[in-house]
């Protein structure tokens, strides 16, 4: 005799039989694979790194403005140490080209005042008296960037000399010059517009000496 199933309305298969309810169908479940995220759990992952992504965009953005700073400020530290360099350092025999030098990174106001000082008779003055200078940069500070001028402030150590005081027998004399120096971006290329001496070398009293470089 062969056995029948019977089939209870109330029992729940995954075979897609009756449900609970008496007559009630209910399509058979699936079951849950491996590795699968419910949407609500992805939703709220989602929404938890969504602060850590904000937070490495602002990163980005700062750590790229602060590299853009240090980029500038290494720029005009270059700048303003070699124009002091030139500044303060001229001998004799090559006070034309030291000058040149110097010239090249004038603009504005300083480059008015410049080509007035440094013009032709005054570097043959400065050749006639043996006018030599030697100067080394101490330091230089960038304090503040506004708009496209940055300031600088930098202290460098300088000694002079000329003929009047080889003759009297004196030594070269050591002095500190400290100045603060406006420099702007001219089509890409930073350049002097402003020179401030807060202390100047001092200058011997004899005639024809060495001029203080500021």
């Amino acid at each position: 005799m062969d056995q029948t199933e019977t089939l209870d309305p109330t029992e729940t298969t995954d075979r897609g039989r009756p449900g609970p309810e008496r007559g009630e169908w209910h399509p058979p479940r699936r079951g849950r694979g491996r590795g699968t995220v419910p949407r609500w759990v992805a939703v709220a992952l989602g929404m938890l790194g969504l602060p850590s992504t904000v937070a490495a965009v602002v990163f980005g953005m700062a750590w790229s403005g602060a590299q853009d700073q240090a980029t500038r400020t290494a720029t005009v530290t270059k700048v303003a140490t070699t124009f002091l360099d030139d500044l303060t350092n001229f001998k004799p025999t090559s006070t034309d080209a030291d000058f040149t030098a110097l010239l090249s990174f004038a603009t504005g106001d300083f480059a008015k005042q410049a080509n007035q000082f440094f013009g032709t008779a005054v570097r043959q003055q400065l050749e006639q008296a043996q006018a030599q200078s030697e100067g080394q940069v101490r330091s230089v500070y960038v304090q503040s960037f506004h708009g496209n001028s940055a300031e600088v402030y930098a202290v460098v150590d300088q000694t002079y000399v000329n003929a009047t005081i080889t003759k009297s027998g004196g030594q070269p004399v050591p002095d500190v010059l400290r100045v603060v120096l406006d420099l702007t971006d001219v089509a890409g290329t930073r350049k002097v517009s402003e020179v401030s001496v807060l202390q100047a070398p001092s200058s011997p009293s004899a005639s024809g000496t060495a001029p203080s470089g500021g």
